[in-house]
């Protein structure tokens, strides 16, 4: 997704991972990432998040596009799994706003 400032600078794991879930937010070396899919890593994990970022099935199967600003906020074990299941009915919208210059 992006490079960010060094000070949060993770190595990557010796021995990666057979698999991560899919919505998993990882850091390898200056970069993060969210995991659309299920798939092998050798990033740290630092979160995960109960949004689906791919349905092949949609009009728009990515929830985001290139140049898209993320923000994560934290949630708790019940929030995480009342956000899971309105996706799962999908009753769950993402909003996005465009970034202000200057912010």
């Amino acid at each position: 997704m992006a490079v960010f400032r060094s000070s949060w600078r993770c190595p990557r794991l010796e021995h990666p991972r057979s698999s991560v879930a899919a919505g998993s937010v990882g850091i390898g070396g200056n970069q993060t990432g969210i995991y659309p899919t299920a798939v092998p890593s050798g990033w740290r994990i630092i979160g995960i998040t109960p949004v689906e970022l791919f349905d092949i099935e949609k009009k728009q199967p990515s929830l985001f596009s290139p140049g898209h600003y993320i923000k994560f906020f934290p949630i708790d074990r019940m929030e995480f799994v009342s956000i899971k299941k309105f996706v799962a009915e999908d009753k769950f919208t993402v909003t996005s706003y465009d970034k202000e210059l200057g912010e």
